[in-house]
């Protein structure tokens, strides 16, 4: 009884949440239908994003990265010690398998693989179709923010870098990296650094939503924190890889786009 009133704590702060979110979202809507006539160009990038259900902030992206309530938003601005972050084509200043040792990761995250991934085709985590994608770096990571916790994710950078972060929420109870490496794949070939995990446990574990029995710190992950601590480790391995931090830091939710 215990686990399942903690379950509708978690739901209705998600539920909270969500109204939140459509408040800006529907701010955002009103503010851009002014501005559409001065700035066209910026308009136009900016009417995609509320179109996809996204809201916007604009400042410094510190290193606290996402938080919860940041699904499906924007950061526009700097982020990191060396000045403006700029949006042009980067290449990396580090190889891809140095990343496995790096060290001093949020939520005691280890990366376990660090492998370069050659343009043509490549089969995505979790599923069985090949798809082509271009040359990136493949980081493969544990967080275990708590002592309950097994949050196992993935972060990709591509060899040719357009300056941005697009992170990939998972969907229903998630467990696996399937549906969010579609997403993953889409943004690579967009030039995007992407990042994803399986939101803190396993789909193998039946039936379906039994593994949050008897654990809250699991639900709590699943719920939120899975995503904050996939956005921390992907923005700390993005500064390592490419020597800046993202100018502008995207979350695509399900079946939405960056």
């Amino acid at each position: 009884m215990a686990t399942y009133i903690t379950l509708l704590k978690y739901t209705e702060r998600g539920l909270k949440t969500i109204k939140e979110s459509l408040r800006w979202l529907d701010k955002a809507k009103h503010l851009l239908r002014s501005l559409a006539g001065e700035l066209p160009s910026a308009a136009c990038s900016l009417l995609l994003l509320v179109a996809c259900g996204g809201s916007v902030t604009q400042g410094n992206d510190g290193a606290s990265g996402a938080s919860p309530s940041n699904s499906g938003s924007v950061t526009q601005g700097n982020e990191g010690a060396n000045g403006a972050a700029t949006s042009s084509t980067s290449s990396p200043v580090r190889s891809c398998e140095s990343l496995a040792g790096l060290a001093g990761l949020p939520d005691s995250t280890m990366l376990t693989s660090a492998t370069a991934v050659p343009a043509g085709s490549f089969t995505p985590p979790s599923t069985t179709t090949a798809v082509d994608v271009p040359a990136f770096c493949r980081v493969v990571g544990v967080s275990k923010p708590t002592s309950d916790s097994v949050i196992k994710l993935e972060v990709w950078l591509p060899t040719s870098w357009n300056g941005k972060f697009n992170g990939a929420g998972n969907g229903g109870y998630g467990g696996s990296l399937a549906t969010p490496s579609g997403f993953m794949v889409v943004a690579l070939r967009r030039g995007y650094a992407t990042a994803a995990s399986d939101m803190g446990h396993s789909a193998a574990i039946t039936p379906p939503g039994s593994w949050a029995l008897g654990h809250p710190e699991k639900i709590a992950d699943w719920a939120y924190r899975a995503s904050h601590v996939t956005a921390d480790v992907a923005k700390a391995v993005v500064r390592a890889f490419y020597g800046r931090g993202a100018a502008v830091v995207l979350h695509r939710v399900l079946g939405r786009r960056p």
